[in-house]
C-alpha cells in the first residue's frame, strides 16, 4: 500500500479508528456483513494478502516511499505526517529518516514522568536500534503498519517487552499493552 493511500483511508464515524472485519455489520449494517463475508470468500479462492491485526504497542510504521528511502515511524509521528505536518509544534521532526530522529522524536516529544527519564531514554534507544531490522524486511515500496508485540529490552514503563515462561502451564504470556495478554505454547525442546 502507498503512502498516500494510507493517509486518504478515512476513519469511520462509528467503531474504532481501525475497523476489524467482524466490526463492519455495527458500522455499515447488512452491507457491512455482506463486504465482510465477501472479502473473506475471495481471499479463501485467491490466496494473495490477509490482513491480521494484533493489538501490540508501540505501532509503528515501516517502509519506502517513493523515492526508495526507507523510515520507521512511531504512530503519533505518523498522525502529524497524515495531517501533512513534517514537524510538531516545538520543531520536532515527524520524518524518521535515520535512527536518530526516532530517538531524537520519542525524547522531545510528550512528557517522562519524574524519575523515568532513564527510561524513556532506553525505550527511545531500543527503538531506535530496531531500525536495521525492519530496513532488512521492508518492502521496495510503500508502508507496512504493525503493532510490536514483544521486543528485546524494557518496554517504557520499565516492564520486560519479552514473552516470559510461566512453568505452569509450559506457555509464553506476552503483555503488549495494558489491555491484553497473549499466550503461546513453548515449543517442545
Amino acid at each position: 500500500m502507498r503512502l498516500r493511500e494510507l493517509f486518504e483511508a478515512a476513519a469511520p464515524a462509528v467503531g474504532r479508528k481501525y475497523q476489524h472485519i467482524e466490526d463492519l455489520v455495527f458500522t455499515n449494517g447488512s452491507v457491512g456483513g455482506l463486504h465482510a463475508v465477501e472479502r473473506m470468500r475471495k481471499m479463501s479462492q485467491q490466496g494473495g494478502s490477509i490482513e491480521l491485526k494484533w493489538d501490540g504497542s508501540p505501532v509503528i510504521y515501516w517502509g519506502r516511499d517513493e523515492a526508495g528511502r526507507f523510515m520507521l515511524i512511531p504512530k503519533n509521528a505518523w498522525d502529524y505526517l497524515k495531517r501533512g505536518k513534517k514537524e510538531t509544534t516545538n520543531g520536532v521532526s515527524t520524518v524518521m529518516t535515520s535512527p536518530k530522529d526516532i530517538s531524537n522524536f520519542i525524547l522531545n516529544t510528550g512528557k517522562a514522568e519524574p524519575g523515568k527519564e532513564k527510561q524513556r531514554q532506553g525505550y527511545a534507544n531500543q527503538l531506535a536500534n530496531l531500525w536495521s531490522y525492519f530496513e532488512s524486511i521492508s518492502p521496495e515500496k510503500g508502508f507496512i503498519e504493525g503493532g510490536l508485540l514483544f521486543y528485546p529490552g524494557s518496554k517504557p514503563d520499565g516492564s520486560s517487552a519479552m514473552p516470559v515462561l510461566n512453568p505452569k502451564t509450559k506457555t509464553y504470556d506476552f503483555k503488549p499493552n495494558i489491555c491484553l495478554l497473549y499466550t503461546s505454547d513453548a515449543a517442545d525442546e
